[in-house]
């Protein structure tokens, strides 16, 4: 059988569907036509090896304009494909990458590093340009799938300052990678003004000490006395199925100076001893061996997991180790890399200093698969991350650093993924600089339940080992609101916001947990994701405004009173108020879909009772 589509010359244009198919949606190459060359030039090959050589125009791109946000021409196809033949490695680049088989002007448009509220507050200026965003022929200047090319440099380039992005670390163990985290915990503590979390704090119950600096010493439990202060590193992992072997006993409490021995720790400890000492701190917090896990009925646990606001607010740096499913997966990451051929381009800062950068591709979905990393799918680990104020996390391919004014990907995305991602809310911090001085009590206390909710969300997407834990893994979160609002804690559930807490769901199957761990009435008795409705139009629409919202009473039996925010033994919730039924549109595609929700009893006895339901429309 003959080929119909045979293959692309060198050196020709790539077609809009051969590009988008290839580089957006990375789905299995197909067979299409190609479009015929729009240049007359017969080319030989594209250009082989890594090459520093740029043509006069890639020499001289025109910073300045960039920062200004004027777009910057670059010539035409034609002139691009000619220049990449003859060896220019950023014109190749665009070749390689864009789409160029419409003869139009190509257009460099600056991205600067998406901002901080705190920094944006802070700071005069925005962020310097740190990638740019190609824009062919085929293009819309609004396209949000425009592919980009992003910067990095070395630590002593005079470009170092403004383009934070490093080259691609190898060896998350090696000198290189503590110099750059050295240098944003260094940077976080002296020149950045939103983060104002101390370096130095009271001490947790219990530490590791894993002694100085360049010390092999095995890690010794140390138990300080009460309001003692020293900076310290609390660790974010994933125990796994056999991280229960690897805890703090009660019985160990009555052995002087308990050591631990190295050589039999599992290896994400060993490695989380080996950053402290680097990192030039002496204590570790860690949770298997700081918190008695055995032998006391569960009443220390009970009890410091009531402090989690504090043990990971108050610690200097967390380390998370994303990329670990057990606690034998170790932090440090030897991840697989094809280095790409190096494009070093000018770098202008201003009318007398030159720095240079790195350029290379970055593709839309460039870690998109963080999200789905073991670390941001356990239900623990979820509020450890909100908590801390510092967090350097070891993903299996990058370092990123996390704090109130930046977040930094080593050689990542140049920007989050935030907003679409599924294993965060979004940044606590973020939200907090968003309140305004100048917001009402009431109004300020409407955000911190908006962020609950939507934190709610997000948690629920994730995995309990014991359902039992949903209030507990969540509970640090809960008195950090509490400390914020004096609101006053129901079951997962706040009372001054009762009313849009009431009206969760858990899609179209309502999975109730087989323990009693929370009332009916809470999303905590629910074992899977559940979602939050809130609109006004639950209000009846002839009620008096004034009895629209009338809590009788709410009673709640806690399983120990030293954690307000922990287990519940029992809740009762006592309501007055006017009853109708509710439509809620829903969209699925585009088409409506229009559903009559309402209540369902939780009587055993009668299964299928509903109070009212309405059909689908």
């Amino acid at each position: 059988m003959s080929n119909l589509n045979p293959p692309r010359s060198p050196m020709e244009p790539k077609s809009p569907r051969r590009h988008r198919m290839e580089t957006l949606f990375h789905r299995s190459k197909c067979s299409i036509s190609s479009s015929s060359s729009l240049i007359s030039t017969v080319f030989t090959s594209p250009p082989t090896g890594p090459t520093t050589k740029l043509c006069s125009r890639c020499q001289s791109i025109d910073f300045p304009a960039l920062r200004a946000g004027t777009p910057v021409s670059h010539g035409l196809p034609s002139q691009i494909i000619a220049e990449a033949d003859a060896g220019c490695r950023f014109c190749y680049l665009l070749y390689e990458h864009f789409d160029l088989s419409v003869e139009r002007p190509i257009r460099l448009v600056g991205i600067r590093r998406a901002l901080s509220l705190q920094e944006r507050t802070a700071l005069m200026e925005e962020g310097d340009v740190e990638g740019l965003k190609v824009v062919t022929g085929v293009d819309r200047d609004e396209d949000p799938f425009v592919h980009c090319l992003t910067f990095y440099t070395t630590h002593d380039d005079l470009a170092a300052e403004s383009v934070l992005r490093r080259p691609f670390i190898k060896d998350f163990a090696s000198d290189e990678s503590f110099r750059l985290i050295k240098s944003w915990l260094d940077n976080c503590v002296y020149h950045h003004p939103g983060c104002n979390s101390p370096i130095i704090a009271q001490l947790p119950t219990r530490l590791l000490d894993v002694g100085i600096r360049g010390g092999r010493q095995d890690p010794k439990l140390f138990t300080p006395l009460f309001g003692y202060k020293d900076s310290y590193v609390a660790l974010s992992y994933c125990w796994g199925e056999s991280g229960a072997n690897y805890v703090l006993r009660k019985s160990q409490l009555d052995i002087p100076n308990l050591v631990f021995d190295s050589a039999t720790l599992p290896q994400t400890i060993r490695d989380a001893v080996e950053i402290t000492r680097r990192l030039g701190f002496r204590f570790l917090w860690i949770d298997a061996l700081c918190i008695i896990q055995e032998g006391d009925g569960g009443e220390d646990f009970r009890r410091e997991s009531a402090t989690m606001h504090e043990v990971y607010g108050n610690a200097s740096i967390t380390l998370a180790a994303a990329a670990s499913r057990s606690v034998h997966g170790g932090i440090f990451q030897k991840p697989k890399y094809t280095e790409p051929p190096e494009c070093k381009i000018p770098f202008k800062l201003s009318d007398t200093a030159n720095g240079s950068v790195f350029v290379e591709f970055e593709d839309v979905e460039k870690g998109v698969d963080r999200i789905v990393e073991p670390l941001n799918t356990r239900a623990w680990t979820f509020q450890e991350r909100i908590l801390s104020p510092r967090v350097v996390l070891f993903y299996k391919d990058q370092i990123s650093w996390d704090c109130k004014s930046k977040l930094i990907n080593s050689n990542g995305p140049l920007n989050s993924i935030l907003e679409r991602s599924e294993d965060t809310p979004g940044r606590y911090t973020e939200f907090i600089a968003s309140n305004d001085p100048s917001l009402s009590e009431v109004a300020r206390n409407s955000k911190y339940m908006a962020y609950w909710r939507r934190s709610i969300e997000f948690y629920t997407r994730r995995n309990l080992t014991h359902q039992t834990d949903i209030l507990k893994a969540i509970s640090g979160l809960a008195q950090l609101i509490h400390s914020k609002t004096m609101d006053v804690y129901c079951a997962g559930m706040w009372l001054s916001d009762i009313y849009p807490h009431l009206f969760w769901h858990s899609g179209w199957v309502h999975r109730k947990s087989n323990t009693t761990i929370a009332p009916s009435w809470s999303w905590a008795s629910n074992s899977g994701t559940i979602k939050f409705f809130f609109t006004k139009e639950y209000y009846h629409p002839s009620a008096p405004k004034t009895d629209w919202e009338t809590t009788e009473q709410v009673e709640i039996d806690l399983q120990s009173t030293s954690d307000p925010f922990g287990d519940v033994r029992e809740a009762r919730l006592t309501m007055r108020g006017y009853l109708r039924v509710w439509d809620h549109s829903f969209k699925i595609k585009d088409e409506p879909l229009r559903t009559k929700l309402g209540v369902m009893f939780d009587d055993p006895q009668q299964p299928e009772e509903k109070l009212f339901l309405g059909e689908q429309e």
